[in-house]
């Protein structure tokens, strides 16, 4: 596989086609937004119509170097990707489906289902929420995939990367201020 992209505008066909291991002749990027990462929404064409699904989300590591090599050093990407890969198959909580998840230094991919598709929404501005039992569901699903991993020959199984030592955000932060200081 080529290098992994640095930009939502690197999603290309080429790359869409490897990651997927199925013929994309057009990506469309639907949505782009910066925080932590970066998020998109892209729109698929198949050279095969039906071959995979029309969109799904993505996301890849910051645009900004110093802010990539920063994610980077907190291992946050490698470790998303291996959970979709490892952990999510195992669990019964509703996690969207991925792909493809890849990390490569400070960089990362992971394509995602597009749970727009399903008719999920999204408001971060907290204009709506969700009735008090559907929160208290979730919860309990929550707590019965934490209370497993509790178990560390689960955890070592399951997920050995786990117990991989890596530096804490502020430890990383505070390595790029000293560098930027010098």
């Amino acid at each position: 596989m080529q290098t992994l992209p640095v930009d939502a505008a690197d999603l290309t066909p080429t790359f869409m086609s490897e990651a997927l291991g199925t013929e994309v002749t057009a990506v469309e990027l639907l949505d782009h937004s910066f925080a932590t990462n970066q998020r998109a929404r892209v729109g698929l064409t198949y050279a095969t119509e039906g071959a995979g699904p029309p969109s799904l989300f993505v996301k890849l590591a910051p645009v900004d170097p110093v802010h990539r090599e920063m994610i980077g050093a907190t291992g946050m990407g490698e470790r998303e990707a291996q959970f979709y890969a490892d952990v999510a198959p195992t669990v019964n909580v509703v996690v969207p489906g991925c792909p493809f998840a890849a990390s490569e230094g400070d960089r990362f991919v992971l394509l995602l289902e597009d749970l727009t598709v399903r008719g999920s929404r999204f408001a971060s501005n907290g204009e709506w929420g969700i009735p008090a039992d559907a929160a208290a569901s979730a919860l309990e699903d929550l707590a019965v995939f934490h209370a497993r991993f509790e178990n560390a020959a689960e955890r070592d199984r399951v997920a050995p990367w786990l117990t991989t030592s890596r530096p804490s955000m502020s430890e990383a932060t505070s390595g790029l201020m000293r560098w930027v200081l010098v």
